[in-house]
Formats: structure tokens, sequence, C-alpha cells
């Protein structure tokens, strides 16, 4: 393993490495070869115990790295059980919303390095004693020589999403990767495994199988192959796997760019400017402390007088610049029928999959405006209850029937509505779009930099590299003392949202310090945006009722 991890160590060897992607560059793989996987841990299956090594014609071989051994009888097992092993198994599947412009990358890379790893394969093989590793031929189920190339059996895509429980429509590749030793996955993590490709192509797949009534682990390799892992590295930012982070003195870049983003997000918001800022500060939150059922730092935000098309819209805006972004639309249907929170099935022993089980960092628009009238079914009140408590506590309830269990989520939720939002009590930040003047069309955008700006911002804040100067300290308490005076329904909540809107306004500057310029524009922006509330109030009040 040490050989091993020093090789992938050297950046030449590690970018040679094809990446299994999606089920085209899966059809271009072989059994048993390397390959780098991209994924987020789904669920924890059940541990594997298994025999390290055999004894044949007196040569003691390895059985790890593989599921079967062609050559091994029941003779030449270990009789004692001194070779007893075991290895970790999770089950893994594409980053939920994960943005096209990740995959892209990775694809190319994929089809670049199979062409290379293809044409060094059909050279001569020099021969080897060594057969602890399995080559090519030797993989099955019993068989010496088998056809790997054949045609894979293919899922339907109307059942892929529950057989694989993607939970949403992936076009990604499932798969159980299986550790030798402890690591410190957890649930919701992102992970890049390289490791050995396990698969039997001859292994058919019926589309009449129940999808849940099979577990994840009895899935045929065909459909979900196994990865036996060598090298391995868990994400903490889901940046990460597909961006280079720049140093902090790229931040003078964002300036320079902030314009530009603010203009092209507003497309999505019938061109309102001031919503497209507020819209940019919610992609780049996250949580800085936790404390006493307070998420400080969180900053959920609602988009009302939205419509129909809006979602989608800035969906693919947001998409642009983040690597996942995920819409749920809040229909009667979904609310009503599907799991919003992760659901164990003890009868298949499945994590079954929540909607709302992403990863953190994840930007996750709410679309109220797809919701008509009608009664709530029990599984709808209890979404309900969950997306208020996403929105309030930053936590997702994992439902394990006879108890639940709190996962701390960091997520930045954006909620769009025609009118007020069912969630009012939770989303303490409301922006009313406003028709504003026509975008120039031909506006263009260098994404690959604004991409690398707002991680590194994004980075910035998750670290808390941020300070307040101390004359906006000052002005900060007078301000608000002042403004208590005024109005008595100010309280402690509305100075947080002020230093909570202040610090994202900064970042969105490429300013690691919240100056007096800032803390000032941030108060223009404030009321602007409540005088809009206002309006919208006195329009909503002044309407005859039916």
């Amino acid at each position: 393993m040490e050989h091993f991890n020093k090789e992938l160590g050297n950046q030449e060897v590690y970018n040679k490495i094809p990446v299994l992607s999606d089920v085209k560059s899966f059809s271009r793989m072989k059994t048993n070869q390397l390959v780098k996987y991209i994924g987020f841990v789904q669920d924890a299956l059940q541990q594997e115990y298994f025999g390290s090594f055999y004894v044949k014609d007196g040569r003691k071989k390895t059985t790890f790295f593989r599921d079967y051994v062609d050559d091994m009888t029941y003779d030449d097992m270990d009789e004692d059980n001194s070779s007893l092993a075991e290895r970790n198994v999770f089950y893994c599947i594409p980053i939920p919303g994960q943005s096209p412009w990740t995959k892209s990358n990775q694809n190319q890379t994929t089809v670049e390095n199979q062409e290379q790893s293809n044409k060094a394969k059909k050279r001569d093989r020099p021969d080897s004693d060594d057969e602890d590793l399995p080559s090519d031929e030797s993989y099955g189920t019993g068989a010496k020589k088998r056809n790997t190339n054949q045609q894979r059996p293919e899922v339907e895509e109307k059942n892929a999403t529950s057989v694989f429980n993607f939970g949403v429509p992936q076009d990604g590749v499932a798969a159980a990767i299986k550790v030798y030793e402890d690591v410190p996955f957890k649930l919701c993590d992102i992970v890049e495994v390289i490791g050995v490709l396990n698969f039997d192509a001859q292994h058919e797949f019926s589309q009449e199988i129940d999808p849940f009534g099979i577990q994840l682990d009895q899935l045929p390799s065909s459909i979900v192959p196994r990865i036996h892992v060598i090298s391995y590295k868990r994400y903490d930012s889901i940046h990460d796997p597909f961006i280079k982070v720049p140093s902090e003195s790229f931040l003078a870049t964002l300036s320079t760019l902030r314009n530009d983003l603010v203009r092209y997000i507003s497309k999505a918001l019938k061109n309102d400017t001031l919503a497209a800022q507020y819209v940019l500060m919610n992609i780049i939150s996250c949580i800085q402390v936790r404390s006493s059922g307070l998420t400080i730092g969180s900053f959920p935000l609602n988009i009302s007088r939205a419509d129909s098309s809006t979602s989608t819209a800035l969906q693919k805006v947001i998409q642009q610049f983040v690597p996942a972004c995920h819409l749920l639309p809040f229909s009667n249907d979904n609310l009503n029928k599907k799991r919003f929170q992760p659901f164990k099935n003890y009868e298949t022993n499945r994590l079954e999959f929540g909607l709302l089980q992403v990863p953190k960092g994840t930007s996750v628009i709410i679309d109220e405006c797809a919701l008509s009238s009608g009664p709530l079914s029990e599984i709808g009140l209890k979404n309900f209850g969950v997306v208020e408590s996403l929105l309030k506590f930053q936590i997702l309830n994992y439902d394990f029937t006879f108890n639940h269990i709190e996962m701390e989520s960091d997520v930045r939720v954006l909620v769009l509505s025609d009118a007020k939002s069912i969630f009012s009590k939770v989303t303490k930040c409301v922006v009313p779009i406003v028709q504003g003047p026509e975008v120039d069309t031909s506006l263009e955008i260098n994404f690959d930099l604004a991409r690398r700006c707002l991680a590194l911002v994004s980075l910035i804040n998750h670290n808390s590299k941020f300070s307040i100067s101390e004359d906006v300290q000052k002005l900060a308490q007078s301000q608000f003392v002042a403004e208590r005076k005024i109005d008595g329904n100010v309280d402690e909540n509305r100075l947080h949202l002020w230093l909570v809107i202040a610090r994202l306004l900064s970042l969105s500057f490429g300013k690691v310090e919240l100056d007096t310029d800032t803390w000032t524009l941030m108060r223009q922006m404030e009321a602007d945006r409540l005088d809009r509330v206002a309006r919208l109030h006195r329009a909503s009040s002044d309407k005859p009722q039916n």
C-alpha cells in the first residue's frame, strides 16, 4: 500500500488514472483496472469478513482487492481462520444536483486516459510469476476467461432513480466502495477513491425487479460496480474535488467581476439587481458557529413575487458558479408522496434516499410556486417539518422508525414564493422581485474565474478569516440602539441579520474586513428591501376580501 500511495503522490501518475463518472465511461472500462471515483456517501453497508489469503500449490496468495477468486477451492482456504480480515463497505452515488461543468471536466479526463490505457494494453505483456493480483482474464465466478467487453445490462431510466437509490434523476454511476482500513467517512461526505474496479458483465439484471425489495449490496456488479480502495480523500469543501482554490491575493479579481456576476444572476430575476445581490450572498454563506440552537452565519433567503419559470432559470444560473445546486419543487405530489428525509428500511437494510440528503455547501432551491391548495397527508406534514427544521436549525432528521437521528447540515437554502412564504417565520430575509431595466444580452463572463473566486471566498467564510474594524463595531452598536428607540420590534435578531449580511456583502466584494463603506451600503440595501416588503404588504392589505 505504501508503494501505491507513493506512486499516486506523483501528479503525472494521478492524472492518468481514468475516472468512473458515468455509464459511458463505465462501458469503456475493464474489470480489475485502476480507476478514480468521486461520489457522495449515501449509505453505510454492513462490514464484510473474508479470508485474506489462500494456499495454492504450496504458495500463499492474497484475496485482497477482489470479490471472487477463480482458482480457489474449499480445500485451499485457511482452516484455522487466522487469515480472517474485514473491510468497510459504503454505498456511493453521484453528487445530488451536481452541476454540468464539474462533469465535463471529469469526462474529458476519462476519455483521454482510457484511450491511452487501451493502447497500452494492446502491447504484449511480459510473463510474470506474480499471481497475487488478478489479471483481466482471471476475474469472475469460475470461468478462466471472460469477455469483459460484452454489452452490460442497462437499467431503464424510469427505474434508475429508485434502483440506485439516487432520489433525484442522475446520469452518473453508483458504486460500492470497499475499504480495508478504518476511515473517517460519514453519511453525506464527498469522497474520492482510487482503487481496483470489480464487476461481472455477465451478471444479468431483471427490469421486473422490485427496486426496494433488494439490498444495495446485492445489486449486481454489472450495474453497481465494486471498487476496492487503495487510496482515498475525504473532502471538507464541496469545491475541492473540482476547483483549485487560489490564494487570497486573488480576492482583488472578485471586485472587478462582481458587477458582471450580479447582472448575470439578475437575468433569472426579471433583471432585479437588488435581489441578485442577495442571491449572490446566499450562495457564499455558511455556518460560522452553532450555539444554543442558533446557526450563526446561516443565511436562508426568501425571494418572493417569483413565478413558475423563476426556479429553473435561477437553478441554471446558480449551477454556473457552484458545484451543486438542487431544485426541490414544493408541489403537492412531492410534498405528500415523497420523502424529504432519509428513511431506514429494515426489511431491505437500506437507507432510502431523502430529497434533502445532500452534501454540505449545496445550494438548495425550494420552489413554493409549484404548490397549490389542498390537504396535506401525514407524509406531507412530516416533510413540512423537515424543511422548517433545515431552515431554522440546519438540521436534517434521519428516520430510523423507532427513533430519529439529527444530522447537522450546512446548505444554502433559497425559498421561492409567489406571495408570502409558508416558511415566513423562519426565513427572516425576504426580497420581493421588482422588474428592472433590460440587461445587455451580450454579457460575457469568465465562468472559470468566477468559480475560483467564489470558492475562495466560501473557504475564507468557512474558516472565519474575517474581521470587523473597531469603527464599524461602534457604528453598529450606536445604530442598533437608535433603531430600537424608534421601533420597539427591533431586537437582537435584527442586529444579527445586519452582521451576517454585512459580512457576506464584504466577501462578495473580495474584502476580508468589514469597513464603514460596506456597512453603509448594507444599511441602504436593507432599507430598500424593507421598503419593498412594506409596499407589498400594503398592496395585499388593500385588496378587496372575497
